[in-house]
């Protein structure tokens, strides 16, 4: 799998940098960080949701040690290169399962990806979403002022 996003980030970032982004950039933003045991800088590709004055994601994967403590990110999303401060937090938590709920009405591919379904009203299943959120981890990052 890892080698895999080896061969699919670069393109990814490429497109989202390009006069093209719009294919992807409504719902996948790239985040460039600085490895903080490797000091080597990064560029992940990732879905995401607007969450007011904060700009969030989900991820299992092994680059969410990154965010333990803040730190600094450049986001490429929706066109335009953005500051912010990024922490990880366990998707558990309450604030973060009701979040994820809000992605997932916004990002509903990636609640079929999660197996988490919408009821009659088109809200997120409950209980699968908590089920989703177990093992995951929320990025939250804060937009410095333009």
């Amino acid at each position: 799998v890892a080698s895999i996003y080896r061969l699919l980030n670069p393109t990814i970032n490429a497109l989202l940098r390009s006069p093209l982004h719009g294919i992807l950039s409504w719902r996948v933003m790239t985040v460039r960080y600085t490895g903080r045991k490797s000091g080597q800088l990064y560029a992940t590709p990732v879905s995401y949701f607007r969450d007011g004055d904060r700009v969030v994601c989900f991820t299992n994967g092994r680059w969410r040690h990154n965010f333990r403590e803040p730190r600094s990110v450049r986001l490429q999303i929706a066109g335009a290169s953005l500051q912010g401060t990024a922490l990880a937090s366990p998707a558990t938590l309450p604030a973060n399962v009701a979040t994820m709920s809000r992605y997932f009405a916004a990002v509903r591919a990636d609640a079929k990806f999660y197996g988490v379904g919408f009821d009659e009203q088109g809200a997120p299943d409950q209980q699968a979403g908590e089920r989703a959120a177990v093992g995951m981890t929320m990025i939250a990052i804060r937009l410095q002022p333009r």
